[in-house]
């Protein structure tokens, strides 16, 4: 049994000027405001159906006894039932108008307890005066009504449903149809009506004669059928002409939210709204009047996929920036009417943010046009864009480059905030091979990116994507960050170098003053020295070289390649002076590990890059990387295939064959080990030993000079690299595509 349960109701009707008569009263017209309310403001969800005509019958079809329509409204983040009484009334030149009383509750499937509550006596009154505050507080007790089996063999059938006036019917009848219908949408049934304005946004319809029934059916086979009204859509339609005739106002922009987080209000839909609105034409024909770029500013806003082709249209003209510093006025007036635009327009800062990360996105894969045109974004005239940006977007993908090296080091609890978004969920992995191999070559793609976020305003991830492309900082960026006279730092956990000009190179070389024959020579001819000394061909010194050379650029478009370890030379390995013939050992050790370690990863790359399908990349480098004993140093998650993991693959696995511990204490890297074979006097007697014992265990006990000393002969050096090649699934008489390794 059904337990009873308090329920609030309340109440408005349409607003009129009344004017007393002999008979009564008559309508002086409509004032534009409801009366004899009980609740203030009214829902806005309930005010947009309302205006959205889905209450309304049309004029002049009222019939004597009251019409009845209910319907559940959802929007705002609420629900409510609504159920209108719709009476006949005259207004004072003898004309026929419909006047609405509604009653409504804060609840999904509150019509029932409308109905059980309302009598025929309520009805439209302009006497019956409410007070806001007010409602009708009654107790409901839910009931199930039957249903006869003609009327229910007819819910099978596609609404809206005309139920035949000859059928007897009743609104608590209506409503439980609707409750028992098979489709999916809130509850929509009108009550003795004679006609509808859009029949085809309910789901039941009785009919108030048999005549009603024949207009019912012949309206509807004209009309497209939908089950669930798009509720709100004359208050978008109204919303988008306002914005664009420069009339912004809060409801304007909060219907906009609203209808962001409709199920049935799609990307199609918005489009038709704005094509509608002459969207199509103002992009394809250049029309850039004020109107139309409100219009465009707008739909880039709510259709984040839509920004990069509404700047580059604004863009391509001569008067761009103008044109953007109207669109930024238009996005100024949003500000002001809705001052805290992130917090009570989520769905819209959602939809902005979204369209940053997809024009970033764009700019990495090089879009000379859109790369210009986006730095409109965080120019001098900053707008909708940058305010999403800096409230939010900002520290989600600082923190998100912040944990880069965490991630890479597979750390627990790793959560990326921004991966919300596939482009800069995309983007952190394609940069995180900068961070797996410090010496990752540059790739200019990603300059336009740090422009962005110069202009933006974010140095630091500036300062990331300008190491990124270009192999170093701007000074300016670089001293901002960490202060002058510095020329390396750390951010975010990458190492970043600062671009040098001729004062660096002066403090540099310690040239400050030079003494000559006991005098100090003045700065000025020390800077004359130095020009003399670039024209010769001393700008080439590591200390004087611009890392970004117009070279370096070019080459950076291209694949990344592995550069091949120079060839170490007498003074390579740092010994003792005494241990000459340690050092020879090394140098030449050193060479064959080098010469192994470079054609390995030469091979290893073209197998990849010879795999027409990226997931079978993935694929081979997983079955790789799957026979380490430890696979904490290649995350699979974000996997780049490049050059430079293909070389750290290749050294993991010389010490894993050579039985030397895969995981290094100290945090030292493959790359530094490898290097400290010749730097480091313990890193090569420990690779010296491992070496004595793989030959060893490959020749037996009886080796000869030189592998018993644990340098590496020819043997051994062939015999590593055939080990390494068939753990790695390479082989030289096969083509690198049929070479594919496995676990």
């Amino acid at each position: 049994m059904n337990a009873a349960h308090w329920i609030e109701i309340h109440e408005f009707s349409t607003g009129i000027e009344v004017k007393p008569t002999a008979r009564g009263w008559e309508s002086g017209g409509f004032t534009g405001k409801y009366m004899n309310r009980t609740i203030d403001p009214i829902p806005p969800a309930v005010e947009e159906a309302i205006a959205n005509r889905e209450f309304a019958l049309a004029e002049g079809t009222t019939s004597q006894e009251p019409a009845i329509v209910g319907r559940e409204i959802s929007g705002y983040g609420e629900t409510w039932s609504v159920v209108a009484v719709v009476t006949r009334g005259r207004d004072d030149r003898g004309r026929g108008v419909s006047l609405y009383r509604y009653f409504l509750c804060r609840a999904e499937a509150g019509i029932e307890a409308i109905l059980r509550w309302w009598n025929k006596s309520q009805v439209f009154n302009p006497f019956d005066t409410k007070t806001i505050g007010q409602s009708h507080r009654v107790s409901f007790t839910p009931a199930q009504v039957p249903i006869k089996e003609e009327l229910r063999r007819m819910l099978g059938n596609r609404p809206p449903i005309v139920i035949p006036a000859s059928q007897p019917c009743t609104p608590l009848l209506l409503n439980q149809m609707t409750q028992e219908l098979p489709t999916i949408g809130k509850r929509s049934w009108a009550y003795k009506v004679a006609a509808l304005e859009r029949p085809e946004y309910f789901q039941i319809i009785y009919p108030a004669d048999p005549r009603g029934s024949a207009v019912f059916k012949q309206a509807l086979s004209q009309r497209p059928r939908q089950s669930a009204v798009v509720s709100g859509e004359q208050s978008l339609k109204t919303a988008i002409s306002a914005v664009m005739n420069g009339r912004v106002k809060a409801k304007h922009i909060a219907a906009l939210e609203n209808a962001l987080n409709h199920p049935q209000i799609d990307e199609k839909y918005w489009q038709s709204l704005f094509n509608n609105q002459g969207a199509t034409e103002a992009l394809t024909q250049n029309i850039y009047g004020t109107n139309q770029i409100r219009l465009l500013s707008l739909k880039a806003m709510l259709l984040p996929g839509f920004l990069p082709d509404f700047l580059k249209w604004l863009y391509k003209t001569k008067k761009s920036e103008g044109y953007y510093i109207a669109s930024c006025e238009f996005q100024q007036a949003i500000l002001q009417q809705v001052p805290n635009f992130t917090q009570d327009c989520p769905n819209l800062t959602e939809q902005i943010k979204q369209g940053i990360c997809i024009v970033m996105d764009r700019l990495v894969k090089q879009q000379p046009i859109l790369a210009e045109a986006t730095l409109l974004l965080g120019g001098s005239y900053p707008g909708i864009w940058r305010k999403a940006y800096d409230s939010s977007l900002r520290s989600e993908m600082e923190t998100d480059i912040t944990m880069l090296p965490d991630y890479i080091g597979r750390r627990e609890g790793v959560s990326f905030q921004a991966t919300k978004y596939p482009e800069w969920e995309q983007l952190l992995g394609d940069i995180m091979r900068f961070w797996q191999v410090p010496t990752q070559s540059r790739n200019s793609n990603y300059l336009p990116l740090a422009k962005l976020f110069e202009s933006m305003g974010s140095l630091k991830m500036a300062a990331i994507f300008y190491q990124i492309a270009q192999g170093n900082v701007p000074k300016p960026i670089f001293e901002t960050i960490s202060g002058p006279h510095r020329w390396e730092c750390r951010v975010f956990g990458l190492a970043i170098a600062s671009q040098k000009d001729l004062s660096d190179c002066v403090y540099i070389l310690g040239l400050k003053s030079v003494e000559l024959v006991e005098f100090y020579m003045p700065k000025i001819f020390i800077v004359a020295m130095l020009f003399g000394a670039f024209g010769l061909g001393w700008f080439s010194h590591p200390l004087l070289t611009n890392t970004s050379s117009k070279e370096d650029n070019q080459e950076s478009t291209a694949p990344a390649t592995t550069t091949p370890s120079p060839s170490p030379t007498k003074n390579d390995c740092k010994f003792d002076e005494s241990n000459v013939d340690e050092e020879r050992k090394c140098t030449r050790s050193y060479q064959k590990i080098s010469n192994i370690k470079d054609e390995l990863s030469e091979d290893l790359k073209e197998q990849l890059n010879n795999q027409s399908n990226p997931s079978q990349k993935v694929e081979i480098l997983k079955a790789i990387i799957n026979k380490k004993t430890d696979a904490q140093e290649l995350p699979l998650k974000y996997l780049t295939i490049n050059a430079d993991d293909t070389e750290k693959i290749v050294l993991f696995y010389i010490r894993k064959t050579l039985d030397l511990p895969t995981t290094i204490e100290g945090g030292v890297t493959n790359e530094e080990w490898y290097n400290n074979i010749r730097k480091n006097e313990s890193t090569w007697r420990e690779f010296r030993e491992a070496i004595k014992k793989y030959t060893q265990n490959k020749k037996g006990e009886a080796t000869e000079h030189p592998a018993e000393s644990g340098e590496i002969d020819e043997d051994t050096a062939k015999q590593l690299e055939s080990d390494i090649r068939k753990d790695l699934g390479l082989s030289k008489s096969e083509s690198p595509s049929n070479s594919t390794p496995t676990n």
